[in-house]
């Protein structure tokens, strides 16, 4: 009888403390309502991407560097989708994923810096957040970067245009120079 009331006391505490944790989740998912997200993405380095998500207060909530040295192309996109995915991040008008989270904790628009840096590295980046806000019909807004500023105060400059901004409109690189084209004579 001891042993029975020890383990029904002990069952009964795992249950409570399942549903306090569930209890916890179900508050999260509710915080989570309306949570607007923003992404950043830097491509003005011919040597790295810097992508970030930010939330609806203009904090940076993650920050991901990536190696890609001539190779923007190849993981930019690789790059966003585990960004957006590991923080569970739903496109606009796409169903929730089956991670559970709600729909309306979703992209709301892209920054995208637009320059100076190298002709073809900017071109990818650029391409890709106008693309991709095109798709989603999402607002999209450029900073230029004149001073070498770091990303987080690009990202708030940022944020403080696309909070502002109301629906697609392109954005078109500065590149910083002009194009250093050669041309062979045959």
């Amino acid at each position: 009888m001891i042993i029975l009331t020890v383990s029904v006391f002990y069952i009964s505490q795992g249950f409570i403390a399942g549903l306090r944790a569930e209890s916890r989740a179900l508050g999260a998912r509710k915080n989570a309502k309306n949570l607007k997200m923003f992404l950043y993405i830097n491509t003005s380095d011919c040597k790295k991407v810097i992508l970030a998500l930010i939330d609806k207060k203009g904090r940076i909530l993650k920050l991901r560097k990536a190696k890609a040295e001539y190779q923007q192309s190849e993981k930019l996109l690789s790059l966003i989708e585990k960004l957006l995915s590991g923080a569970k991040v739903c496109l606009p008008g796409r169903q929730a994923p089956s991670f559970g989270v709600s729909s309306d904790r979703s992209l709301k628009g892209v920054i995208v810096v637009t320059g100076p840096g190298g002709f073809t590295s900017l071109r990818i980046g650029i391409a890709t957040a106008n693309a991709m806000a095109w798709a989603l019909q999402i607002p999209i807004v450029g900073v230029k970067n004149n001073k070498n500023e770091p990303d987080s105060k690009l990202v708030m400059r940022g944020f403080k245009k696309i909070i502002r901004a109301k629906r697609f409109k392109q954005v078109l690189p500065e590149y910083g120079k002009e194009p250093n084209i050669t041309i062979l004579n045959t």
